[in-house]
């Protein structure tokens, strides 16, 4: 994914609070600061994936998620500026290597044509909320967040338009 971000020339996000993670892990086992201010930020594919990755915030597991969420609705934004198209190959050529599939490349465009479609606020974004786990103090002392299934099936009805039960 970075290096998709880096073929679009990076993406913009609305950072809604400070993310400042002071042990963000690096590849050969060590640290970095990660300070990443509020505001429109435009950001490398390195530090959207900071972003999108880091723990150690004052938030929680859900505020990653829907950072992660930014991520990548920030890099559907950029995808689809005129701009991109002499990237096509470059971005094709990523692609391949982070998904497995048996569409063909005539099908992968097509599927991309049609996203240029969907306007941006018809897109919804559901993630599994704080208040639909309980954090629970195991045996051993480990924390651990189990799920609230009926608010969770009531969330998946309202993403899949399924009846309840």
């Amino acid at each position: 994914m970075q290096d998709i971000i880096d073929i679009l020339g990076g993406v913009d996000i609305d950072v809604k609070s400070r993310l400042y993670d002071p042990e963000f892990p690096t590849d050969d086992c060590g640290y970095r600061i990660i300070d990443i201010k509020p505001g429109l930020q435009h950001m490398n594919g390195d530090i959207a994936m900071a972003y999108a990755r880091s723990r150690n915030t004052a938030g929680s597991d859900f505020d990653r998620a829907d950072r992660q969420q930014q991520v990548l609705l920030a890099m559907r934004r950029r995808a689809l500026q005129p701009d991109i198209i002499p990237k096509i190959p470059a971005l094709i050529g990523q692609y391949r290597t982070l998904v497995k599939t048996d569409m063909s490349l005539i099908e992968m465009l097509a599927l991309a044509s049609l996203a240029k479609d969907i306007d941006q606020s018809g897109i919804q974004r559901y993630t599994i909320g704080v208040d639909m786990v309980y954090d629970v103090t195991r045996p051993d002392g480990a924390r651990v967040l189990y799920p609230d299934r009926a608010k969770i099936r009531v969330l998946f009805n309202e993403i899949f338009g399924a009846k309840p039960n």
